[in-house]
């Protein structure tokens, strides 16, 4: 009798014991789940917080390098002011017929180094055109004849041009720079320096002006044709001095550097005139072409 109830004393304990053994690892392993949950919750939220903190610290980032391009592009003239859009996203379009845009008060009247650059978009591979010209006794251009583009320069009696064959593509956004050494041209397209196709033309002095699109054969000199551009010109540059002497990654947007002579962003979108945003401020006029935005 003793041995029968001990043992069922004991089997009674055993079971206790299994019992609470079972619920522990019930316990236990709710405990350690719930931890986990815990852990996954704070990792998960302290995750997101840094990406909140990252997107928010890039977004200042931006909306201040935003707000400095507005205030460095931004030029006010009689009480209005001007702000630019993405680079290239505004321009001017000229007809290919007679449009063009002027500021009298530029002109190149010596040999000087000086550097003349554009972003442009052609819309014609079939015409000879000078879309942009710094002109006067010895001027410059950026010109187009058919497919090729190139750059000329009047020197006393020599006008020694240079021009790259195939070059122009008709809707292709592009950049084109002329370099003037002072003894010799040398034409960069979208940043790569072109080999030299050197040949002469006689060019003749003009009058003053940098000319956007072409010029009326009046302003060209004795006997010049028109030679007016179809497309669009979307900024421009004038620098003193040779700036790029090998190939180079071009600026997307325009920037002032201390050797910038002008700065022609056509970015105005409306009005009768366009604006020169380097230090000197020069307005121009429209005659014809219009405004264009992507």
């Amino acid at each position: 009798v003793k041995e029968t109830a001990l043992n069922g004393s004991a089997n009674s304990n055993l079971r206790n014991i299994s019992d609470w053994s079972s619920h522990s690892k019930y316990w236990i392993g709710g405990v350690v789940a719930a931890l986990l949950i815990l852990l996954v919750f704070i990792s998960t939220r302290d995750k997101d917080q840094r990406n909140v903190n990252e997107s928010l610290a890039a977004g200042s980032e931006h909306e201040i390098q935003d707000s400095n391009r507005m205030q460095n592009e931004s030029v006010s003239s009689n009480d209005e002011s001007v702000t630019a859009r993405p680079a290239n996203s505004s321009g001017l379009r000229f007809d290919g017929i007679d449009d063009y845009a002027v500021i009298p008060e530029l002109s190149l009247n010596d040999s000087a180094p000086i550097t003349i650059e554009t972003w442009t978009t052609p819309e014609s591979d079939e015409i000879t055109a000078n879309p942009v010209m710094l002109m006067g006794t010895h001027w410059m251009t950026l010109y187009q004849t058919g497919r090729d583009w190139g750059v000329g320069k009047l020197n006393s009696d020599v006008s020694p041009l240079l021009k790259r064959s195939g070059s122009v593509i008709p809707g292709q956004l592009v950049h084109v720079a002329g370099v003037w050494d002072g003894e010799q041209s040398h034409l960069f397209i979208n940043g790569e320096r072109q080999p030299p196709e050197r040949y002469s033309f006689p060019l003749r002095p003009t009058e003053s002006g940098l000319y956007l699109g072409g010029a009326p054969a009046a302003a060209m000199g004795e006997n010049a044709p028109d030679r007016f551009y179809r497309g669009i010109i979307h900024q421009v540059r004038i620098s003193s001095g040779v700036v790029y002497e090998e190939s180079f990654s071009p600026e997307t947007e325009f920037t002032l550097q201390t050797t910038t002579q002008s700065l022609i962003r056509l970015n105005e979108g409306s009005g009768e005139q366009i604006r020169d945003f380097s230090k000197q401020r020069r307005v121009g006029q429209l005659n014809g072409a219009t405004w264009w935005t992507r």
